[in-house]
């Protein structure tokens, strides 16, 4: 790399840096909950960028920005779809601002049984200059990370079990990634999705959803982001090869707040 690369890195008051940023491990009771804060220090901006942790069993958990006290999706999320490890950390679909002496809020429910050890970190770059995120800004307004799940709790049959999404009015919807959990991976679980716009994702057949959609290491994404309008709703149809199945699949896009 070039001297003047180096120094574009190296100005003098530390301008940034990559830093992921943590809790404290919190230990949620057997099927109870728990709050995780993560506080970004008064030094520094953050820019969101990926979601990772570790836990000793399964949780759900809702994400929320405690300084506009907006959430990140419509439901509860299955941390196997949404959390991502430090190998495969879960890429947001959109970065988004913390800004310093700010909070971001983990609500978490444990689905394991037993007591549930969860420890979550905020990847993403630390920016101690704060004209440079005066000039990033601009370019953020109005986007968000957002998910969405199934608006109740979706167990699956061997006969078409139908579930929706129903995306709120204040923002447009553009979906770039899905992924998924299932309680009963020895099975075999098709699903199809549309919307009340007339859009098919994949023509009204049914698909493998093994085949299809990741998980929160290697969630699906898609080379061209479906968009679902404010107040829109999206239809889903699954079917399980030979018995029930508790499912939980997340779309992660990124909201385009209206007004």
């Amino acid at each position: 790399m070039r001297r003047r690369e180096i120094d574009r890195y190296l100005k003098e008051g530390d301008v940034a840096n990559q830093s992921p940023i943590s809790h404290d491990s919190v230990t949620i009771p057997a099927n109870g909950s728990g709050i995780a804060a993560i506080l970004i220090p008064s030094q520094y901006d953050f820019m969101w960028f990926t979601l990772q942790g570790r836990s000793t069993g399964a949780y759900l958990l809702t994400i929320k920005d405690a300084g506009t006290n907006r959430e990140f999706s419509n439901k509860p999320l299955h941390n196997n779809t949404i959390i991502g490890n430090g190998n495969l950390p879960y890429i947001l679909p959109q970065p988004y601002l913390v800004k310093r002496r700010g909070s971001i809020i983990f609500n978490i429910s444990d689905l394991s049984g037993v007591s549930n050890v969860v420890q979550i970190t905020l990847g993403g770059i630390s920016y101690y200059d704060e004209s440079i995120i005066k000039k990033k800004e601009p370019a953020l307004k109005g986007l968000m990370p957002y998910f969405y799940t199934t608006d109740d709790l979706l167990t699956v049959g061997t006969t078409e079990t139908l579930a929706q999404f129903s995306v709120a009015k204040d923002h447009d919807f553009l979906i770039n990634k899905v992924s998924y959990k299932d309680t009963n991976s020895s099975t075999t679980l098709f699903y199809k999705l549309s919307s009340t716009s007339g859009r098919a994702m994949n023509n009204d057949i049914y698909i493998d959803m093994a085949s299809t959609i990741g998980n929160s290491q290697y969630p699906y994404i898609f080379q061209y982001p479906t968009p679902f309008f404010g107040g829109n709703i999206g239809k889903l149809a699954f079917k399980d090869t030979t018995s029930s199945n508790v499912t939980y699949i997340t779309f992660g896009g990124i909201a385009i707040m209206r007004g």
